[in-house]
């Protein structure tokens, strides 16, 4: 039988380029790395769907498997296709996901969809210094045009037509899949689903790297209220501290009702909590601000025919209106008319909250500022010191009239207030909102002109050291002052508390688990009897202990282990295991294994997970196989900030971090560690820990990394005692990287993993990590060295070999400046140093971004810089002048021209 199948291709194709933006977001392409390619396939419909009469659209999306740089012959010339082979090649394996959906060929003109797998390799020629191991690269992917011919009733041509660019990248990339027989098509970039009829027909998404979304802001019309969707996701790991702002003004677009920011690496949580629930009126204002313009969407904007709109610049503006959300440019202009501009100074309360640590050295400070009604919140870069991992100031701002919880936020242990300002600062308060104040050991927080004016009042002035305390202060029209509330809410909880007590059903305590700043809390419930022994431990799902706590058989008060558990942080997914005498005691726990049960322990140890909807009962799995060694990371207060165990069951990493921060000056890398393939020295995988921050991010970057038997750990550590071996190098002894006692020096060492331990090898040649193609050369004018300075793009950190003449350089001047003119970091050797080796140590290890600006300041009449590759490869570079400007670009340095300053 004859099928008349239609072959006209007025079909419709989804997930085509965008030209434009993708020229913008990666062009021009000059000099690039790129390949147009097209990928053919004959397209067989599975016998049980029925026949195909016409296509109505096609969606397509592409995947990489793999990448491989190879090496192969050289050519100086273009061949008769016009390559040049320059004997480097990325090879690339990917497939195509094509859903094709069609009119089927019955009676009834049903519309079916197949999904189809076409796997492709191609490759492209890469530059001639490309390093074969180390060098890695990310596809940008561009989908130019889809064909599709209907060969018969089954059977369908198809070919797809990409331009494949290859950039060169220090991250992993995004998208790298493993190969499918099936494959359906997932993450395109749909137009949004019709709101819901109670809210505005806008949302503004804010996506991750893999552009699925972080939060969902939505504007809900009937009540006036914004809502903030939170999905977990979290933003670019590399986004700064601004990476996304939300501002709600009033329609004269000056006075702020609400402000909150997201920094990088960081869920929506905390936002949601600050934002949901505001209240909007029709001509309002809202300011975005962004680091990436291209992470955020406004949906339906400006109308529905514009289902998704990318802004244009890094800060706009819109007006709330009761059809949506219309365009807003600030006004600029001045009045006909000018009138001196009186600038009314911004009236604050006598009262601010100071917070310290041990050393009375100022941690955060919180002022009232009662001309806008916002907290002030500041902070000094310093830490609260404590063993634990825990919340050492817990901060509410609770409603006048409900005591519901407006903002929140903490002060962790062994962190600076950085998080805490985020949260809190330019937070609306209403008079007599108040203050609930939560402190985990004494004299922490202080209130200045409290009670009266010229004193001082101390959070918890008791001595009793093994106590949290909590006090309330009401915002009035002119101080703070003292109330105690009847009834408060609590902050979010889980449904389930932990009930430890006797077998006679007499209480011990209850400890609950507080969701808006995921802490540990307890309640005494004293019987006047010894409890007998009890531990607590949090343990992360690699069997790691995060957190131990004890009950001696010998304590007969309890107290001191409900202050020791107070306030500590816990994550979700973490088990709590409980070990205590089940003859005497025991544990009951509500709404276990659902709601309304009670679960009473039958064992000495129990074990929980902690999940966001409540505690689960858990049954740990068989203890893992690991080294005897681990590698401890700790801070100059000898706490820990990470370890690195290695589980040889699976032969993976296992990377535990403490919350604790390595304090410093200056923004650069404390350790460095590289893992290395033990045949060829390759890095295989890399992280740092940065000054100031936690290790969550290490953590994210190794954890559960891979290795083969005799690779090796490259470990680089920028203070002495920072980084620390067990059981090494031999059984209960402790190695210390780098003990000598001289400061200004950085150490690394080197260990392989064996079958059974960590030991000390010496490679003789290691490929270096991925740096710029140009170095500094710091030289006196006879060409006698000084030193170099090199580019590690890896971990985009400075670092410098001495190449010491044994005669002073004479003054010289290392600055970092960002495109504002601002300068980042500014370091010296100064006229009466002889030595050069405290300031190599010093610009060590120093963060840079690329596009910043290197400024160096020397005496020409002595010294010179000189760098390769600038103007073009192959060229050198000789100073000219006392002071030379480079742009540090993805490529390399470039030479730079600093604009007049506008005063």
């Amino acid at each position: 039988m004859y099928c008349v199948c239609s072959n006209k291709n007025n079909y419709e194709v989804i997930s085509l380029c965008d030209l434009k933006k993708f020229t913008a977001e990666n062009g021009p392409f000059n000099n690039s790395a790129w390949i147009e390619s097209s990928v053919g396939d004959v397209l067989i419909l599975d016998c049980n769907k029925p026949n195909i009469e016409k296509i109505e659209k096609v969606f397509v999306t592409v995947n990489i498997t793999t990448t491989k740089i190879i090496q192969t012959p050289i050519s100086s010339t273009l061949n008769s296709e016009g390559i040049i082979l320059t004997g480097k090649k990325l090879l690339i394996d990917g497939f195509i996901c094509s859903k094709i959906v069609y009119t089927s060929l019955t009676k009834e003109q049903s519309v079916y969809s197949s999904d189809f797998t076409i796997p492709f390799c191609t490759y492209i020629v890469l530059e001639k210094n490309t390093n074969t191991f180390n060098d890695k690269y990310c596809i940008k992917i561009c989908i130019e045009d889809v064909f599709l011919s209907i060969i018969d009733c089954k059977t369908i041509f198809q070919n797809v037509t990409l331009f494949l660019l290859a950039k060169k990248t220090f991250l992993t990339c995004p998208n790298i899949q493993p190969s499918k027989e099936n494959c359906s098509i997932t993450n395109i970039q749909q137009p949004p689903p019709p709101p819901p009829p109670d809210t505005l027909i806008n949302n503004i998404i804010l996506n991750d790297l893999n552009d699925d979304s972080v939060i969902i802001i939505s504007f809900n019309k009937v009540n006036m209220t914004i809502l903030v969707d939170s999905t977990g996701r979290v933003t670019d790991i590399n986004g700064g501290l601004n990476y996304f702002r939300f501002t709600l003004y009033k329609p004269d677009g000056l006075t702020e009702k609400i402000t909150n920011k997201l920094v990088g690496n960081s869920n929506g949580m905390n936002f949601s909590n600050n934002i949901s629930n505001t209240k909007f009126q029709n001509g309002d204002i809202i300011k975005l601000q962004y680091e990436e313009n291209s992470k955020v969407i406004i949906t339906n904007f400006p109308n529905t025919s514009t289902p998704i709109y990318i802004p244009k610049n890094t800060e706009e503006s819109f007006v709330i209106t009761k059809n949506g959300l219309v365009a807003y440019i600030p006004t600029t202009t001045i009045p006909t008319i000018t009138i001196p501009t009186i600038t009314t100074p911004i009236v604050t309360l006598s009262n601010e909250i100071l917070i310290v640590n041990s050393n009375n050295t100022q941690v955060s400070k919180v002022g009232f500022d009662m001309t806008n009604n916002r907290l002030l919140v500041t902070s000094f870069g310093t830490q609260i010191v404590n063993p634990d991992n825990r919340a050492m100031i817990l901060f509410y701002l609770r409603d006048s009239s409900t005591g519901a919880i407006k903002y929140s936020s903490f002060i962790s242990s062994n962190q600076n207030a950085s998080q805490f300002v985020a949260d809190l600062n330019h937070k609306i308060f209403n008079l007599n909102d108040f203050i609930e104040l939560g402190v985990y050991s004494v004299e922490t927080a202080k209130v200045t002109n409290f009670p009266m004016q010229g004193t001082t009042h101390t959070v918890d002035t008791t001595t009793q050291f093994e106590k949290t305390s909590t006090e309330f202060f009401q915002i009035t029209s002119t101080k703070l002052q003292a109330i105690s509330p009847q009834v408060l809410s609590p902050p979010s909880k889980l449904p389930n508390n932990i009930e430890y007590v006797f077998t006679t059903s007499l209480g011990i305590f209850d400890i609950f688990f507080n969701t808006l700043s995921k802490t540990l809390y307890a309640n005494l419930t004293p019987s006047g009897l010894s409890s007998g022994p009890f531990t607590l431990k949090l343990i992360d799902k690699d069997q790691t202990t995060i957190v131990e706590k004890n009950i001696n058989p010998s304590d007969r008060d309890v107290a001191p282990f409900i202050y020791e558990i107070s306030n500590l942080f816990f994550d979700f997914h973490q088990v709590l295991e409980l070990t205590f005498d089940s003859s005497k005691t025991e544990i009951i726990v509500h709404d276990i294994p659902k709601k309304g049960d009670i679960y009473v322990s039958s064992n000495d140890t129990e074990y929980f997970e902690i999940t966001p909807s409540g505690l689960v009962p858990y049954t740990p799995p068989p203890p893992l196989n690991t080294l005897p060694n681990e590698i401890l990371i700790i801070n100059s207060n000898n706490i820990q900030v990470s370890k690195v165990g290695f589980d040889m069951t699976n032969n993976r990493l296992l990377v535990t971090s403490f919350g604790a921060q390595i304090v410093n000056l200056d923004n650069r890398a404390m350790i460095l560690f590289y893992l290395r393939d033990g045949s060829t020295g390759a890095i295989k995988h890399s992280s740092f820990i940065p000054s100031n921050q936690n290790a969550s991010q290490f953590v994210a970057d190794l954890n559960h990394k891979i290795f083969n038997l005799n690779d090796f750990i490259e470990l680089g550590v920028y203070n002495v005692g920072t980084a620390k071996v067990t059981n090494f190098p031999m059984q209960g002894a402790t190695h210390i990287i780098d003990t000598t006692t001289q400061i200004e020096k950085t150490s690394t060492e080197f260990f392989q993993i064996t079958s059974t331990k960590l030991q000390s090898i010496n490679p003789q040649t290691l490929p270096n990590p991925s740096k710029l193609q140009n170095n500094i050369e710091y030289v006196f004018t006879t060409s006698l060295g000084i030193f170099d300075i090199f580019f590690n793009t890896l971990s985009k950190t400075l670092y410098a070999n001495l190449t010491p003449s044994g005669l002073s350089p004479g003054t010289f001047s290392l600055k970092l400046i960002d495109k504002n003119q601002k300068t980042i970091i500014e370091k010296n050797i100064a006229p009466s140093d002889t030595d050069v080796v405290p300031f190599i140590y010093k610009i060590s290890n120093l963060f840079f971004e690329f596009n910043q600006v290197l400024e160096l300041k020397f005496d020409s009449s002595k010294t010179e810089i000189i760098v390769n590759d600038i103007p073009n490869k192959g060229d050198i570079y000789v100073s000219s002048a006392d002071t030379e400007y480079f742009e540090i670009t993805p490529t390399g340095l470039t030479l730079y021209k600093p604009s007049p300053i506008t005063l």
